[in-house]
Formats: structure tokens, sequence, C-alpha cells
């Protein structure tokens, strides 16, 4: 969790995924991708929540 080269996460819309090497967000597929800063506002928010959650899975794994 600590050093992925991509997230992703079933959402009730489909599947989103961010590369995080490269700030490329995917919807569902190869041909509904995009750089994170050129989404559009309802895809922003879930690619916003996506890295909340991996944020929480890191928190909560973390070693003590």
């Amino acid at each position: 969790l600590d050093t992925p080269t991509q997230i992703g996460m079933a959402t009730q819309n489909g599947i989103v995924s961010l590369r995080l090497d490269t700030g490329i967000a995917c919807f569902g597929g190869a041909d509904t991708c995009a750089p994170h800063e050129r989404l559009t506002q309802e895809r922003k928010v879930a690619v916003d929540a996506l890295i909340s959650r991996w944020g929480s899975e890191r928190w909560m794994n973390r070693t003590r």
C-alpha cells in the first residue's frame, strides 16, 4: 500500500483508477482516461474519493 504505481476501486458507477506515476485517471477502460488536472468535476470527485480511500487504507495498515 505504500508505494503502488496504480490504485483503483469499484464504485456504483464502475471502476476508477489512477496511475500515481503519471497522474492519469481511468474510468472503466483505457479509452476513458485523462490527466487528473483535466477531469470534469464529477470525475475529479471520484478520483479524489479514491485517493482518500487509499490514504485511509495506508493509515489503517501502517506498521507501529
